[in-house]
């Protein structure tokens, strides 16, 4: 076999491979030659072994497990593409093991000895990669300070804090740190001072209050060094771990910080800390510029917000003055345009808003003045007028939206603002005001005519002292000469006789005085009523009783009738009524000459289920009266005509007392009445419906005197300080066998009962005495009540008989009351009630 062929062709491959070999050695570009289909290594040049640190040049070892140190071939290896596209050059950038970056190309070649091989060939483009990551950095920096600068400059009234959470919060992300803060110089004559006024913190999500304890630090305090690194233009980068501050940037919790100074017109403004919490690190130059930019614009953010917040607080300040302020006030530029107004113009003027208010101004005045001149025309005058002299007050005539005419005092005053004046318009609504000159006018009318009217009462009651003293001295005549006649009579018929005529003198002057009392009560509003069940037969058959003896004795036919019939029990103020009956009949019987006719009826005009209304006609045959005198005889202190009282007598009070009571009861009185032709008073009064079915409740109790020996066993404390009234109640009471004991004053009474609280069974107490009165008397034995054997009760003596009189007994503790003068009848009664 001739082998001369072959051997001349292997050693051609081998010069041929050698010569390509030197060739790739000698190409500035790492360069591997694979077997396509295994990844086994033909051949590496130098400058790949160097690249990739290899010692040998990996001849027969597979390209995967000797670069990339993996135990198959790669998903990426472009092999698998070249089976698809033989023909194709592919181009790609890949990271290596060892960090770097390579561009690579690869493609099929014609390899020595007739195969294909794969090659494979590369630049390390790390720095290049490098700078292309830095530059790409730096766009998506400056993107990010755009977007956070567009968030800040752009941001909505009242929403400052959400748009530095956004725009802090971006410029944060791009350099990835957890804390941010703004702090601003503060000089003072102890060296200069730092306050925060700005935090951004990543995990409380965004815009945070600022901290109490870095507010007006010292900044020597703070941090010493760093005034005169920042104020120099300086800043301060890196892990906190190699700062001198190490220790209080450790308290805060910061690991890495950059702090970057703030400078405007005036100098060293203040300064920005960028904290890291969790890495060391420091800032590359790139972010420090970036930084420093978005310090300087995120300090100028801050400061236009508070100039503005400044603005903001004194618009809303002057808006609460101006709407604070009572009077309408209207505000006007020098153009003569309204341009806002207060909510005291709105409501004044009757609009619903300001800004209808602002746009119908010239609607609130006539379109002309009495004089005939256009209103709008004197309006734009008298602007004119205060914006060049500074003030100017003058009355006007306003009118409300729906016309209504508005006197008003207007003042106008020029106000400066900004760079330029405006004028304030006052309205004081003079409509109260000249309502209250009438109305004063008037009141100046009526307090000349009441001035007439008391001058008149006043010598009325002058009068009226006049005739009272002569009223009261009369009975009193009678009792003291009667007095005197029986104490010198020896004949009992005479005795008896001069008491008799006591008793009747003494009926009569209580009688004046009950009168008397009873107007001033009145007159003072106290007057009441009470609402008990009553018998109006047996009201009626009182009231005639107590006249008819006197009508006897004038020999008048006196009669009574009430014709209805009633459907229901009725209640009202028996005692009242029994009054002003009685008043009606006693001027009756008065004014009736002898045998004359005096006729009382009554019946019920109307009835309900719930109230009924009584009409009272008291009719005489008497002398009559007069048109004038009925409009004087219901007035208090007043009589038909003087010589009334000079020639019958009385106090002159009973209609007057009987026209109130009949107002207390919801009715009327009046009287018809012709001179010389008698005269028929009316009265109607409103009575209520009572459950009461026994009618004998409702009737007075005639108890009588007491019977011998009734108290027998019985111990009575009459505590009273004038001596004849203890007198009159022991005689009047001995023939009962009631044992009696007396006492001065209120404090002997409280003694006595201490030292034996079980020996009496009742106290008649009286209110007004030396020492110690009947109040504070009751109020102490009541408090001696622990450990009684029995109660004692206490009862009221005294001449104060209203109302209010008996409830204030009740409230110091007393148990019930009698009325002076004393009617023994009620003794009695109280007696039997509690003995």
């Amino acid at each position: 076999m001739d082998t001369t062929g072959i051997t001349a062709s292997g050693n051609e491959d081998r010069r041929n491979l050698d010569i390509l070999k030197n060739i790739l050695n000698g190409i500035d570009a790492f360069i591997g030659v694979t077997v396509p289909e295994t990844g086994e290594i033909l051949f590496l040049n130098d400058k790949f072994r160097a690249e990739f640190g290899l010692k040998d040049d990996g001849a027969g070892q597979y390209c995967y497990a000797l670069v990339q140190r993996l135990d198959k071939r790669c998903d990426f290896c472009p092999y698998y593409q070249l089976q698809q596209e033989p023909d194709k050059v592919i181009t790609w950038e890949s990271r290596e093991i060892n960090g770097e970056t390579h561009r690579k190309t690869a493609r099929l070649i014609d390899w020595p000895g007739g195969r294909k091989a794969h090659l494979e060939y590369g630049i390390n483009v790390t720095e290049n990669a490098r700078q292309k990551e830095i530059l790409v950095n730096r766009e998506k920096m400056l993107d990010t300070l755009n977007k956070a600068t567009l968030a800040l400059l752009l941001q909505s009234r009242g929403n400052f804090a959400g748009a530095m959470t956004e725009g802090v919060g971006l410029i944060a992300g791009s350099v990835n740190i957890d804390r941010m803060s703004v702090f601003r110089n503060i000089d003072k004559p102890d060296g200069l001072h730092v306050s925060q006024i700005y935090r951004w913190e990543k995990k409380s999500g965004g815009t945070a209050d600022v901290l109490d304890a870095l507010q007006d630090v010292a900044c020597a305090e703070f941090a010493a060094r760093w005034e005169g690194v920042l104020s120099a233009g300086g800043y301060i980068n890196g892990p906190v771990s190699r700062m001198p501050e190490a220790a209080l940037a450790d308290l805060f919790g910061c690991v890495s910080v950059l702090v970057l100074p703030i400078f405007d017109a005036g100098g060293f403004w203040g300064f920005t800390l960028f904290e890291d919490t969790s890495v060391e690190k420091t800032f590359t130059e790139y972010e420090v510029d970036m930084l420093r930019a978005a310090s300087f614009m995120l300090a100028n953010v801050i400061s236009r917000h508070e100039e503005a917040e400044k603005v903001r607080r004194a618009d809303e300040y002057a808006k609460l003055m101006l709407n604070a302020t009572p009077l309408s006030c209207v505000l006007w530029n020098r153009d003569h345009i309204v341009i806002d107004c207060n909510d005291a113009a709105v409501t004044l003027f009757g609009f619903d808003t300001k800004q209808e208010r602002i746009e119908n101004f010239k609607d609130c005045y006539p379109e002309f003045l009495p004089d005939g001149r256009r209103s709008d025309e004197v309006t734009r005058q008298l602007r004119d007028k205060a914006f060049k002299e500074g003030r100017l007050t003058f009355e006007w005539m306003h009118q409300t939206r729906d016309g209504t005419p508005l006197p008003a005092e207007i003042t106008l005053v020029r106000i400066k603002y900004r760079d330029d004046y405006i004028l304030a318009g006052y309205t004081r609504d003079l409509r109260e005001q000249k309502h209250m000159m009438r109305e004063i006018e008037r009141q100046n009318e009526l307090l000349q005519n009441a001035l007439a009217e008391a001058q008149s009462a006043n010598r009325a009651k002058s009068e009226f002292l006049s005739r009272m003293s002569h009223e009261m001295r009369t009975p009193l005549n009678a009792i003291m000469g009667m007095t005197a006649i029986g104490r010198h009579a020896e004949a009992q018929p005479r005795k008896d006789y001069a008491f008799e005529k006591i008793d009747e003198a003494s009926d009569h002057l209580l009688h004046i005085i009950n009168d008397i009392l009873e107007i001033s009560k009145i007159e003072a509003n106290k007057a009441e009523l009470v609402n008990d069940a009553l018998s109006l037969e047996d009201v009626i058959e009182k009231a005639v009783s107590f006249v008819r003896v006197r009508a006897d004795e004038k020999n008048h036919r006196l009669s009574w009738r009430f014709e209805t019939e009633l459907k229901h029990n009725v209640s009202g103020d028996a005692q009242r009524l029994t009054q002003v009956m009685t008043n009606l009949l006693s001027n009756a019987v008065k004014f009736t000459p002898e045998g004359g006719a005096i006729d009382l009826y009554a019946t019920l005009s109307s009835e309900t289920d719930e109230t009924c209304v009584l009409r009272v006609e008291v009719t005489d045959s008497g002398i009559g009266i007069s048109p004038k005198q009925q409009e004087r005889i219901f007035v208090a202190f007043e009589q038909g005509e003087g010589g009334i009282t000079r020639k019958f007598g009385g106090t002159g009070l009973g209609l007057a007392i009987s026209k109130h009571i009949v107002g207390l009861m919801g009715g009327e009185i009046w009287v018809e009445s012709e001179e010389g032709k008698g005269s028929r008073f009316i009265f109607t009064a409103k009575l209520g419906r009572c459950e009461q079915t026994d009618a004998e409740a409702a009737k007075d109790k005639a108890l009588g005197v007491g019977k011998r020996d009734e108290f027998a066993g019985k111990r009575l404390l009459i505590v009273e300080d004038i001596e004849i009234n203890r007198e009159i109640i022991i005689i009047l009471l001995e023939d009962t066998g009631i044992l009696i004991d007396c006492a001065d004053n209120g404090r002997q009474a409280l003694d006595m009962v201490a030292a034996n609280p079980d020996m009496y069974d009742a106290v008649f107490m009286d209110l007004q005495m030396p020492e110690m009165d009947g109040f504070e008397a009751t109020r102490r034995i009541r408090a001696l009540r622990a450990g009684w054997k029995k109660p004692l009760p206490i009862i009221a003596m005294t001449a104060n008989v209203y109302r209010e009189d008996i409830e204030q007994c009740l409230a110091a503790g007393m148990d019930d009351h009698i009325g002076k003068p004393l009617n023994m009848s009620e003794v009695f009664e109280k007696l039997r009630k509690y003995l």
